[in-house]
C-alpha cells in the first residue's frame, strides 16, 4: 500500500473476482478445468492475437510437441500495403517453455521480430499471418520504439517534476461538466 505494507486479498475476495470474470470456482475440479481451458485457448493458436513490441522483441509461438512440420510460413502485411514473406525453420528458434494443456504438451518458441520481418520492425499497425502444417493463424503486430525518448538531463539520473491535469476534470459554469481547452488555458 502507500505506506509500504504488503496486503493480501482474502480467499473470498479472490473467488469473487474469479466469478466476476466468468470462472467457475464452485470446486477445485471446476477451477482447474477453467484454467486448463484458458491455457488451451492461448496455446492452441500458433500466434497470439496481438503483440506490441519494439524491434528487439520476440513473439511467442505455440506448437504441439508432436508437431512434424519443420518450417513456419509467414507474411507480414505492413501498414503501407507492402508484404514481407519468410520461411522460418522451427529448430532455429529458442525453446522458452513446455506447457501441458488440453491433454497435450505444447512448446513455446521465441520468434525474434528481426527474423519475422527480414530485418527491422517498422513502427505502426501491421497484420501477420503464419501457417504451420495447414493451420493458419493471424495476429496484429504493433511496432513501437524499444524505449521512449529520454531528455539528456534525465539520462544521468537527474530528476524532474511536472504538473498533470485531467482536462475532463476541469469544470466551470460555462462548459457542460467536462473541461475544454479554454478551461485549460485559464488554469
Amino acid at each position: 500500500d502507500i505506506f509500504g505494507h504488503q496486503r493480501y486479498a482474502t480467499q473470498q475476495t479472490k473467488i469473487a473476482i474469479l466469478n466476476a470474470l466468468g470462472i467457475d470456482c464452485s470446486s477445485q475440479q471446476t477451477l482447474e478445468q477453467a484454467i486448463d481451458a484458458r491455457l488451451l485457448s492461448v496455446v492452441s493458436r500458433v500466434l497470439p492475437p496481438c503483440t506490441v513490441s519494439g524491434p528487439s522483441g520476440t513473439i511467442d509461438l505455440h506448437i504441439p510437441i508432436e508437431n512434424r512440420c519443420d518450417r513456419l510460413q509467414t507474411e507480414v502485411h505492413w501498414e503501407d500495403g507492402a508484404v514481407t514473406s519468410a520461411e522460418i525453420w522451427l529448430n532455429s528458434l529458442a525453446r522458452t517453455a513446455e506447457i501441458d494443456a488440453g491433454y497435450r504438451r505444447w512448446l513455446r518458441l521465441a520468434l525474434p521480430l528481426s527474423t519475422l520481418c527480414n530485418g527491422e520492425l517498422r513502427l505502426g499497425y501491421h497484420r501477420v499471418t503464419a501457417s504451420l502444417c495447414g493451420q493458419t493463424s493471424e495476429m496484429w503486430l504493433i511496432g513501437t520504439p524499444d524505449r521512449a525518448w529520454l531528455p539528456p538531463t534525465l539520462e544521468n539520473g537527474a530528476k524532474s517534476a511536472g504538473l498533470g491535469i485531467q482536462l475532463y476534470g476541469i469544470r466551470n459554469h460555462r462548459n457542460w461538466g467536462c473541461g475544454d481547452f479554454t478551461d485549460l488555458r485559464d488554469v
